[in-house]
């Protein structure tokens, strides 16, 4: 019986060892395995990663799948880009009217201000015209007396109202 290699069970010499030749064979072959199967791991097709299978009508079926699914990715992308504008756009709005707003309330505040103002310039004159026309219904000894001016001759209660 002839001795066969323990690796790829070719028949050895009479001595049981692999000649030189055949060592360098096992060799290459080794190297050129290695090299295919990277290879195939490089190259192989994957789909949604899984690799893509030999059958032609199960690798049509996952093709489709996955351009449906890419189909739906890219109409969900657009609808997001969408919903995205029309976000921006509605703060847009907001942001407006919010400064419209921020603008008509300072307006009223300023308006408001000036009103308290223009009241409390009326209060002043008025509180300067009444201490002049109560000091215009006295006399030099601080009796009341009949006005010329507004010829109405004021009794001390009536005077004491309008000078307050």
């Amino acid at each position: 019986m002839t001795a066969k290699c323990g690796c790829c069970n070719a028949p050895l010499d009479d001595d049981a060892t692999c000649p030189e030749q055949h060592n360098r064979l096992h060799v290459k072959l080794k190297q050129a395995q290695e090299e295919l199967s990277a290879w195939h791991q490089e190259f192989t097709v994957t789909v949604n990663g899984k690799p893509y299978p030999l059958d032609p009508i199960e690798a049509g079926k996952m093709v489709q799948d996955a351009e449906a699914e890419a189909r739906m990715a890219t109409q969900d992308k657009e609808a997001a880009q969408e919903e995205r504008d029309g976000l921006r756009g509605d703060l847009v709005n907001v942001e407006l009217a919010v400064a419209c707003q921020a603008r008509a309330i300072l307006k009223c505040i300023d308006e408001r201000d000036a009103a308290i103002e223009r009241v409390e310039a009326a209060e002043r004159d008025a509180a300067k015209q009444g201490a002049r026309l109560a000091e215009h219904h006295r006399d030099s000894t601080g009796m009341w007396k009949c006005c010329p001016v507004c010829s109405a001759d004021l009794t001390p209660a009536e005077a004491q109202e309008e000078g307050d």
